[in-house]
């Protein structure tokens, strides 16, 4: 319609040629379309995070389906330098060398590099912190409130380390506190501290909360770096578990082979790697079969005096005239006859995966406008299938 935006600055028009134009870089012209018959779309398959112990957040979104390569591996691989920060580089090594793709210091999500008609971002968890939602038992029936935060009690410094861990308890003597307060140093325990994150036992140090001289529910657990009272610090967590408040609920203490799970947020660090695989979008010739009922003609009837074809710039009388035929195959011959049976036009279609259309402009395959009236067509796709349906053309 001829009416210019009220609410926007963008100005729409057509000049004396029919050619649309516009003013901004905002602005651009599509046609809505169906792909193809049995098209399956691109995917990301296969994300690895296991090389990976930052917790971030990294998306891959596929901007063009064409351009995506089918069974393709990429690497995002960080690094960490003092003076430029975390920065990434993206690599594709489905082959021998690696082909750099792109390389960033745009952690945030600020910046989009676009690839392969891939687009990643990545967002970091600058923050160190206790992940409560993930932190759990992962092994036994033991009902305890986990619990991790820092805390300064046995003095500076303290220091938010980057890591997961993991409690398992079994037998008292399976592991050994380097202080158990008050009794002294050196003094078995019926647990182990492991970080997963390093793959490193923990030294730790048990505040006797309830001088019960066993540890016990609501015992303080730190970690700490030394493995003498001498020397002790840094200290990295204080771990709590504690009995369920609720006196409705009985408790289940921890027992030999329980294990609870602490998940801590994490900032990317260097060798940190996630790696991914691309499939391009194809054909499910299964699919294409059954889809063959979708084909169609619109407009279906074709009215003569539609309001919304172009106007003819060059000389007088109507524009352009056409219909549409929609979810065709990828290749495939169209043909238009009579209900008497003669061959009025043949088309060949041969279209990108995104584009199951084909225009007809109403003229048989001598060059003239058609009559009005009933045509029949016949869709013939090699190895999916066939189409018979027909379509009206009114004054």
């Amino acid at each position: 319609q001829p009416i210019s935006p009220t609410e926007c600055p963008t100005v729409i028009e057509t000049d004396a040629t029919g050619e649309i134009i516009f003013n901004d870089i905002n602005t651009a012209i599509v046609i809505p379309n169906a792909p193809v018959a049995g098209y399956t779309a691109p995917g990301i398959e296969d994300m690895d995070l296991q090389s990976c112990v930052g917790t971030g957040k990294v998306t891959i979104k596929i901007l063009n389906p064409l351009e995506v390569k089918d069974n393709h591996t990429y690497q995002i691989v960080f690094d960490v330098d003092s003076l430029t920060g975390i920065t990434y580089a993206t690599n594709d090594v489905t082959s021998s060398p690696a082909i750099p793709m792109l390389s960033s210091s745009y952690i945030h999500g600020e910046e989009n590099f676009v690839f392969d008609g891939l687009m990643i971002q990545v967002w970091n968890d600058s923050v160190i912190a206790y992940n409560d939602n993930l932190s759990k038992w992962s092994e036994g029936d033991c009902n305890y409130d986990i619990n991790a935060c820092l805390n300064n009690n046995l003095g500076t410094p303290v220091i938010a380390y980057p890591a997961d861990y993991i409690i398992q308890f079994g037998e008292v003597g399976i592991g050994t506190a380097v202080y158990f307060s008050p009794i002294g140093p050196d003094v078995p325990v019926p647990f182990t501290i492991w970080n997963l994150t390093d793959n490193v036992k923990e030294n730790f140090i048990v505040l006797d909360q309830d001088n019960s001289s066993d540890w016990s529910s609501g015992d303080r657990i730190y970690l700490v770096e030394g493995d003498d009272f001498s020397d002790f610090k840094p200290i990295y967590w204080m771990i709590t578990l504690t009995a369920p408040p609720d006196t409705v609920a009985t408790p289940t203490p921890p027992e030999i082979g329980d294990v609870a799970f602490i998940h801590t947020t994490k900032p990317y660090r260097t060798g940190d790697i996630i790696t991914f695989k691309t499939k391009a979008s194809s054909i499910n010739k299964k699919r294409a079969k059954s889809e063959l009922d979708d084909i169609a003609v619109v407009p279906d009837p074709y009215v003569a005096t539609a309001s919304w074809e172009p106007k003819h710039f060059h000389s007088t009388g109507r524009g352009e005239r056409k219909i549409d035929f929609i979810h065709l195959p990828k290749k495939c011959t169209i043909r238009i006859f009579t209900v008497r049976g003669e061959l009025v036009d043949t088309i060949e279609h041969d279209k990108p995966l995104n584009d199951g259309s084909e225009s007809w402009d109403l003229r048989s395959k001598d060059g003239m406008d058609i009559a009005y009236g009933i045509y029949v067509f016949h869709v013939d796709a090699p190895g999916i299938g066939q189409k018979i349906g027909r379509f009206a053309v009114v004054k």
